[in-house]
């Protein structure tokens, strides 16, 4: 996998500093409407990893307005990590979202994967595409590992 934006730390002259709008709001584009409101041409975007695995959608619509609000506050874009089947409603809310598998309903089709080091791989890939400043842990089964 490949990105044409620039991370955090990787500008040709060894600065943090983006050098235009679209490197500024990576890993987003420069027009989406999740960063609207909180693109600077001098940062980059800080993340904020919010797990919600294990809860069901109307379970997650609860948290919306706090997760939100703590995002606005901290000038951060939330990016949902969720194990849903549907993800109508995260595309009907506007949310950022990224996917984990849900192992309950999995691991009947795998039962000789080791599940709990393949969720611990795929938060770790998650970790290393978002690069998120912060990681709520609101769901049952998250379990991430500290930087």
């Amino acid at each position: 996998m490949t990105f044409d934006a620039i991370p955090p730390g990787d500008n040709a002259d060894g600065s943090d500093r983006p050098a235009d709008a679209f490197e500024a709001a990576w890993p987003f584009n420069a027009d989406s409407a999740q960063v609207e409101g909180l693109l600077r041409s001098d940062r980059f975007m800080s993340i904020m990893l919010v797990d919600v695995t294990g809860l069901h959608w109307d379970q997650i619509a609860t948290y919306l307005d706090t997760v939100r609000e703590t995002a606005r506050t901290k000038e951060m874009v939330p990016v949902f990590i969720v194990d849903l089947i549907d993800y109508r409603p995260l595309i009907a809310e506007n949310l950022a979202y990224d996917t984990l598998p849900n192992a309950a309903l999995n691991a009947p089709l795998a039962p000789e994967l080791d599940w709990p080091s393949y969720l611990a791989w795929r938060r770790t890939l998650l970790r290393d595409k978002w690069h998120p400043a912060a990681i709520i842990t609101l769901g049952p089964h998250a379990e991430w590992e500290a930087p």
